[in-house]
């Protein structure tokens, strides 16, 4: 998957930004778009309907399926994956997310509700310090208690910004990341970066 998408995993910056994702592509009140955490992994998303109901979408815990769909959409392929049995016993459990443990998901709904830029600031800060965690320049975890001081200096403007603007203020999150990582002056331990690893039967 990358660094980068390795570490938004184990931070929650990569559910935090499929949040967002729901809101505005499906126009979804943010109030109404929960994270949960789910230790199986077999279900990816849960849609309630206002009669009550629930449609899941489950599968097997990787990717082949998702990136099959979106590149063969609206057809679906054969034999992309093996599907689940469901004549076998399992057990799924949901459970509430940490905002203590893992403020991702918290300080994204709170940006993107506060202006049209904030998550451009949310997506840059992280990015440098996702970046310097790997270079060895910042601990892991204080990679969203970066992210969450650009955010807090961020003053937004009012409107629809343009291109321009949003991509002036991606620049300035970023070099506000980099001086709150500078100063902070860290020193790391050499670490090698994460490998990212095939979830399969038998893996967590």
């Amino acid at each position: 998957m990358g660094r980068v998408v390795t570490t938004n995993s184990a931070t929650m910056v990569n559910k935090a930004l499929e949040v967002v994702e729901a809101h505005l592509l499906f126009d979804v009140p943010l109030e109404d778009v929960t994270a949960v955490v789910h230790p199986q992994q077999v279900i990816h998303s849960l849609v309630e309907f206002q009669d009550g109901s629930t449609l899941a979408q489950a599968g097997p815990p990787r990717m082949y399926v998702p990136i099959a769909l979106g590149l063969s959409w609206p057809e679906r392929l054969p034999q992309v994956d093996t599907a689940i049995d469901w004549t076998q016993t399992m057990r799924w459990d949901f459970e509430p997310l940490d905002d203590d443990a893992f403020p991702a998901v918290r300080l994204a709904k709170q940006a993107c509700a506060a202006s049209a830029t904030h998550m451009a600031v949310y997506n840059a800060a992280n990015e440098q310090a996702v970046d310097a965690f790997h270079d060895g320049a910042l601990g892991f975890t204080e990679i969203l208690p970066t992210v969450e001081k650009v955010l807090a200096a961020h003053a937004a403007g009012t409107g629809t910004p343009t291109l321009d603007e949003v991509l002036e203020v991606e620049r300035e999150a970023r070099a506000h990341a980099d001086e709150l990582i500078a100063a902070a002056a860290v020193t790391v331990p050499t670490h090698r970066a994460p490998r990212a690893v095939e979830v399969g039967e038998g893996q967590a």
